[in-house]
C-alpha cells in the first residue's frame, strides 16, 4: 500500500511539473509566424513525456526488485 501511494504521489508531481512546463511553452509560441517554433514545442513536449514514462518505469522496476528480494528471503 505504501508503495502504491508513493508511486501515485511521484507520478502526480511529475505530471504537474510537465503540465506547468508545457503551459509556459504554449504561451510563448502563440502568435508566432514560424512553424518551426511549433515543431520545437511539440518535440520538447514529447521528450518530457518520454522522460516521465522512463522515470515511472524505473520506479516500477525498483519496486519489483525490492519485492523480489523479499520473496527470495522468504524462500
Amino acid at each position: 500500500m505504501i508503495r502504491d501511494f508513493k508511486l501515485e504521489d511521484s507520478s502526480s508531481s511529475a505530471a504537474e511539473t510537465i503540465s506547468h512546463k508545457t503551459e509556459k511553452s504554449s504561451t510563448r509560441s502563440r502568435g508566432s509566424s514560424s512553424p518551426f517554433r511549433c515543431i520545437v514545442g511539440l518535440v520538447q513536449q514529447m521528450k518530457l513525456e518520454k522522460d516521465q514514462e522512463l522515470t515511472m518505469a524505473r520506479v516500477r522496476v525498483e519496486e519489483l526488485e525490492s519485492l523480489l528480494a523479499v520473496k527470495q528471503k522468504e524462500v
